[in-house]
């Protein structure tokens, strides 16, 4: 039960923080991918620097970094873009892609978590559905995402033109 409450927490938490602060779900989306490139590229490194300054587990240091590392795009993203999703199309672009942003993060932090979490997560069905889903959620993803922002472009543009 409390494994299926964390996977649902990861989920929800983020769509309904994006939706409630009407912050752009196309971009945190978008910085969640650069979370895991971040990750990548320079996960091993930072950890690696933090350990150096802490005699404790590196291991423990090490996923957690990692996990930071993620997630410190996605939260600066949807704070810096707060209140900029109004009603109508967009809101219902934004909350479709807030729950892929949930989705994929599930994917991308389950990896990241120590062994013992990721395995009893890998248990529950919420895990195993994401996980199937994972190309499906990347698809819905980055289609919501790059209409949201064209959308917003060509709004933007539309504005800024002057009529007479």
């Amino acid at each position: 039960m409390t494994n299926m409450l964390i996977l649902g927490a990861l989920l929800l938490v983020p769509a309904v923080l994006l939706v409630v602060l009407k912050a752009n779900g196309g971009v945190a989306f978008l910085a969640l991918c650069l979370g895991n490139m971040l990750v990548t590229a320079l996960g091993s490194d930072v950890s690696d620097l933090l350990a150096s300054f802490s005699p404790g587990n590196t291991l423990l240091i090490d996923q957690w970094t990692k996990v930071v590392l993620l997630l410190v795009p996605f939260v600066v993203t949807m704070l810096f873009t707060k209140g900029s999703v109004s009603s109508g199309a967009k809101l219902l672009f934004n909350i479709i892609v807030s729950l892929a942003c949930g989705a994929l993060l599930i994917s991308l932090v389950m990896p990241l978590l120590p062994s013992d979490l990721q395995n009893s997560l890998k248990d529950e069905p919420l895990w195993q559905q994401v996980n199937s889903l994972y190309t499906a959620i990347i698809i819905l993803g980055a289609i919501t995402s790059m209409a949201m922002l064209l959308r917003g472009h060509a709004s933007a543009a539309h504005e800024g033109k002057k009529h007479k």
